[in-house]
């Protein structure tokens, strides 16, 4: 609840940028930094993309760029790919048309990394569903999300979504309100691979990948292309 609600009203206009800021800057002891440099991407990835165009498709670091896989590409689309935080997230957009920031930073990590699937794919599954959707602001996250874009975080920079989760939504509020079917599991359960891995949950699909070893390979997979 502590993001702001102002994508969508900022993607079409029904608030400028420069009424947010003097709201922000009017605030008197409050820690508006992180939320400025929010909106200072906004227009840095608008500004990018307008001078290189071809980032909307294609990397600008690197040559590996994902491994199609038509089935787990169908278990991300339809939030069965067993890692609750990811799913969650997927069945928001699905069914709202938003998924809060945090949530797509680590469901685009676990996309590009853990599933090593094209940020392009990713990107264009957003674009069909977002209300808040913004060309340079989806491709230019998605960029960064892979490693791949101007400003990416590191290639061996991999979220783990099980402590992300654990994290940011401890007692599981987010994950159970989006995957009813999760409603009698244990918090702690939630945030555990090995339990998911191990235990049998009625409706809700086990993880189609060991985090650990989705990490290392997708490290070995970037680490070739630097050659």
């Amino acid at each position: 609840d502590a993001a702001s609600g102002l994508s969508v009203d900022l993607r079409f206009g029904t608030i400028s940028i420069r009424a947010v800021l003097r709201a922000l800057f009017s605030l008197k002891n409050s820690d508006t930094e992180p939320f400025v440099r929010q909106l200072i991407f906004r227009d840095f990835y608008a500004y990018l993309l307008f001078h290189i165009p071809t980032l909307e498709r294609q990397n600008y670091k690197y040559s590996f760029n994902g491994i199609e896989d038509d089935e787990k590409y169908r278990a991300f689309c339809e939030a069965r790919t067993g890692v609750p935080i990811v799913d969650a997230g997927v069945r928001e957009l699905l069914e709202t048309g938003q998924m809060h920031n945090r949530v797509r930073m680590v469901v685009a990590s676990f996309f590009t990394k853990d599933l090593l699937l094209p940020w392009q794919w990713g990107e264009r599954f957003f674009a069909s569903y977002l209300l808040d959707y913004d060309s340079a602001s989806n491709a230019l996250s998605w960029q960064w999300s892979a490693g791949t874009g101007v400003d990416p975080q590191p290639y061996f920079r991999v979220f783990n979504p099980y402590l992300q989760s654990k994290k940011f939504d401890k007692d599981a509020h987010y994950i159970k309100k989006w995957l009813p079917e999760l409603r009698d599991i244990e918090p702690k359960n939630i945030h555990n691979e090995a339990f998911l891995l191990s235990a049998y949950v009625k409706d809700y699909p086990k993880p189609n990948i060991v985090h650990k070893e989705a990490k290392a390979r997708a490290i070995s997979c970037y680490k070739k292309s630097l050659h």
